[in-house]
C-alpha cells in the first residue's frame, strides 16, 4: 500500500465492541484486508475473548456521526463465524463491506517482505486512544503511533517492538516503513497482540521500567496462513456461492 496519509490508513481500521444495556462498550480494534477475492475483518483473539458470548459490532465513523455494524448478526444469518488461530492470537471473519462506509482495505499482495522485520526498522500502528479522559469511541479519531522493531521470535510467531499498545488496542495493524519510489511506503507487517509482560508474575510496582515500552505483535505471515486455511477457504467459497445465487436471482 502506498502511503497517502493518515486519513486513508485510518479508514482501514475500526473500533470493535459490544452492546451492554444502553451503552456500546469498546473491546478492541480490527482492520480490513483484501486477499483479491474477499474482504476480511482481522482482529486479535483477545478481543473475542473479552467480548465473551456477546456479539461483536464495529463502529464505523463517518463525517456525520457514525453507524454500528452488527458483525455477529450478519455472520449468524450467513451461517458463518470467526476463524481463529489461538496460538497466534489471531481472529478473522468475512466482512461484507458497504461502499457508503468509506472504509478501505489493506491488500495482502503488498506485505512486509520476509526477513524485513529486523531491529532498527521503523514500525507504526493505527491506534485509537481508548481510556483517555473525554474520548468518545463513537467519534473515533485514530492516530498513527511510531516505534521500531526490537526482534522477532519466529518459533513462537511474535514480533517484539516499541509501538505502544494502548488500552483496548489489540487487533490494530502493524505497518512497516519501507522505501519506495517517490517517497516512503507503509506495508502490513503484523497485528498488534498485547503489551509485553514480565516472564514471571510480579507486583506492578516491581515491573522494570524498560519493559513498559515494549509490545508484542503477530507477524503477517501467520495472518496469511490463517486466511489460506481450509476453514477460511470454505467460508470464502460459501460467500461467493451466495453472491452468485443472488446475482442469478436478480
Amino acid at each position: 500500500m502506498t502511503e497517502t496519509g493518515l486519513e486513508d490508513l485510518a479508514r482501514t481500521t475500526v473500533c470493535l465492541g459490544v452492546q451492554e444495556d444502553e451503552h456500546w462498550v469498546p473491546k478492541g480494534c480490527g482492520f480490513v484486508v483484501s486477499d483479491g477475492r474477499m474482504l476480511w475483518l482481522v482482529t486479535s483473539a483477545h478481543v473475542l475473548e473479552r467480548a465473551g458470548e456477546q456479539p461483536l459490532s464495529a463502529w464505523v465513523a463517518r463525517e456525520q456521526g457514525g453507524a454500528l455494524f452488527g458483525i455477529g448478526e450478519v455472520l449468524r444469518e450467513a451461517g458463518l463465524g470467526w476463524i481463529t488461530a489461538a496460538e497466534h492470537a489471531l481472529a478473522a471473519c468475512v466482512f461484507p463491506l458497504q461502499p457508503e462506509w468509506g472504509l478501505k482495505a489493506l491488500p495482502l499482495n503488498q506485505l512486509a517482505p520476509q526477513g524485513s522485520l529486523v531491529p532498527t526498522r521503523r514500525l507504526h500502528a493505527v491506534s485509537f486512544p481508548y481510556g483517555i479522559e473525554g474520548f468518545d469511541p463513537r467519534s473515533a479519531a485514530p492516530i498513527l503511533l511510531p516505534g521500531g522493531v526490537c526482534g522477532v521470535d519466529e518459533a513462537r510467531g511474535r514480533i517484539y517492538h516499541t509501538v505502544p499498545c494502548l488500552p483496548l488496542n489489540e487487533g490494530t495493524p502493524l505497518l512497516l516503513e519501507a522505501d519506495a519510489q517517490g517517497g516512503r511506503r507503509l506495508v502490513l507487517a503484523g497485528v498488534m497482540r498485547s503489551r509485553a509482560l514480565p516472564a514471571q508474575p510480579v507486583a506492578a510496582q516491581e515491573i522494570p521500567a524498560t519493559l513498559a515500552g515494549f509490545s508484542v505483535g503477530t507477524p503477517v505471515a501467520q495472518l496469511v496462513a490463517l486466511l489460506s486455511s481450509e476453514v477460511a477457504r470454505a467460508a470464502a467459497e460459501r460467500v461467493l456461492a451466495g453472491q452468485q445465487r443472488a446475482g442469478d436471482d436478480a
